[in-house]
C-alpha cells in the first residue's frame, strides 16, 4: 500500500474514532461524566480524567443553553407575550398546551432552585437558567488534576471558578473544601496574604467544619483568630498547624 492512502486511511481511522468518542460522551448523564473523571484520577490517568471533566463541564453548558434557548422560544409565541412576567401563567399555559421542552425547562430549574424565590417572575427564571450553566464540581476536579500534575496556576484558577459558581454545589458544605485547596496552594506559592484571607473565610464558616463544635472548638476558633488578625502570617510559624492541610 502506497504511502499517501496509508496517511488517509489513518486520518480517516482518527477521524470516526474521535467523532465516536465526543458523541458518547455527548450522550453521557453530567453525574457519569464527572464519576468517569473521578475514577480515571484515582487511576492515575489524568489526561483522560482532564478529558471527563471537560466533557460533564461542557455538557452541562450546553443542557441549559438548551433549556434556556426552549423557554425563550415558547416566551416569543404571541400567546405567552401576553402574560407578561407572571411565571405562574407561563407554567399553566406550557403544561395545558403541551409545550413540553419549555415545561422540561422549568421542572429542572425548580429542581435545582426554590420556586417560591423567583417571585413569580419569568425574568427571574430565565436569569436563574442562565447561572445555571455553571459546574462548579467539574471546575473543582480539574483543579484537582492541574494540582497533582504540578500545574498550580491552572489548578488555582479552576478552584476559584468553582467557588465563584458555589451556589451552584450539590453536596452542601463543599465550598470549604475548595477553600482548603486555594489556602494549600497560597502556602506553596508563599502568597500568605491571600493565604490568610482565605483561611479567614473558613473560620467564619463554623457550621461547615465539625473542627469548631462544642466549647473547646468555640475557644480553639477564637484563638486562631486572634493569630490570624493580630499576627498575620510569616509562613514559617507552626501556628498555622489548624489548617490541618
Amino acid at each position: 500500500m502506497k504511502t499517501g492512502k496509508k496517511i488517509n486511511l489513518l486520518v480517516l481511522f482518527l477521524t470516526l474514532f474521535f467523532t465516536g468518542t465526543m458523541i458518547h460522551a455527548q450522550s453521557l448523564p453530567l453525574w457519569l461524566s464527572l464519576e468517569q473523571g473521578k475514577t480515571h484520577f484515582r487511576n492515575g490517568a489524568y489526561g483522560y480524567a482532564l478529558l471527563s471533566f471537560e466533557d460533564a463541564r461542557r455538557s452541562r453548558w450546553d443542557q441549559f443553553t438548551r433549556m434556556e434557548s426552549d423557554l425563550i422560544l415558547a416566551l416569543s409565541t404571541p400567546e405567552l407575550r401576553r402574560f407578561g412576567d407572571s411565571l405562574e401563567w407561563v407554567e399553566r399555559y406550557c403544561t395545558d398546551q403541551h409545550l413540553d421542552n419549555a415545561a422540561r425547562a422549568l421542572k429542572e430549574l425548580y429542581y435545582r432552585y426554590p420556586k417560591d424565590e423567583l417571585g413569580g417572575s419569568v425574568r427571574r427564571a430565565l436569569e436563574e437558567l442562565d447561572s445555571l450553566k455553571t459546574y462548579p464540581e467539574a471546575e473543582f476536579w480539574l483543579g484537582e488534576t492541574y494540582r497533582v500534575e504540578g500545574e498550580l496556576n491552572l489548578a488555582l484558577k479552576q478552584y476559584q471558578k468553582a467557588y465563584e459558581d458555589r451556589k451552584n454545589l450539590e453536596t452542601s458544605g463543599f465550598e470549604v473544601e475548595i477553600l482548603y485547596r486555594m489556602v494549600e496552594i497560597h502556602r506553596i506559592r508563599r502568597e500568605y496574604q491571600e493565604m490568610e484571607n482565605r483561611a479567614l473565610e473558613i473560620l467564619n464558616r463554623p457550621e461547615a467544619d465539625t473542627i469548631w463544635a462544642g466549647e473547646t472548638g468555640g475557644f480553639a476558633r477564637a484563638a486562631m483568630m486572634r493569630i490570624l488578625e493580630n499576627d498575620g502570617i510569616d509562613g514559617n510559624s507552626e501556628k498555622y498547624v489548624f489548617l490541618n492541610l
